[in-house]
């Protein structure tokens, strides 16, 4: 039952060689496209599963004192906050 369906297809390559070329070409060019589409989309979910843990935790540095009753002094913090955008605005405007 299959031989005929064989010797038919065998029979119209061998009168149409490019035909089979083509579809060679055809299953090629598919694979990889299914192949790249696929690691696309699993780098896409590796990159919004990491999005996804950035912004569940959105401050991940805190400056917290040693103990609970003590104050961080407010000097401090304000220098913090002048180095830090110091430093920002080096990175910004090279000079």
């Amino acid at each position: 039952m299959l031989w005929p369906v064989v010797k038919a297809l065998l029979g119209h390559y061998r009168r149409h060689p490019l035909q089979i070329l083509l579809v060679w070409l055809g299953l090629t060019l598919g694979v990889s496209l299914l192949v790249g589409v696929t690691a696309i989309n699993h780098h896409a979910q590796q990159a919004y599963a990491s999005g996804e843990r950035l912004f569940a935790n959105p401050v991940p540095y805190r400056i917290r004192p040693k103990h609970a009753e003590t104050k961080i002094p407010q000097a401090f913090i304000f220098n913090c906050a002048v180095m830090a955008s110091s430093n920002a605005f080096h990175l910004i405007f090279k000079k």
